[in-house]
């Protein structure tokens, strides 16, 4: 039971990680609007600035997809490596009796 709590963690872990993606991502479309409100009132360095941060969280949305995807698909090549141990191990008893 300690295994499978386990697995059950770093599977939760990783729909964390990428709720997170997902929030990076939708923060980083309504930074790309808000220009919109500072060219208006005259503040284009501000304007600028937010332009600048939404380039830079769009960014970093890109690469911690990236990496996650990375991480997902290696939790999947351990849980199989994983599970043929483990179907190694109980063949391997049931030979043996």
């Amino acid at each position: 039971f300690v295994i499978i709590s386990i697995y059950v963690s770093i599977w939760a872990v990783i729909i964390s990680l990428y709720a997170t993606a997902v929030a990076l991502g939708i923060s980083s479309i309504v930074v790309f609007l808000m220009p919109l409100l500072y060219i208006p009132t005259g503040n284009v360095a501000g304007a600028c600035l937010v332009l600048g941060a939404a380039m830079v969280l769009t960014g970093i949305t890109i690469l911690f997809f990236v990496g996650l995807n990375l991480i997902t698909k290696g939790v999947v090549w351990l849980t199989k490596k994983l599970f043929t141990w483990i179907k190694h191990m109980l063949t391997r008893k049931e030979a043996a009796q």
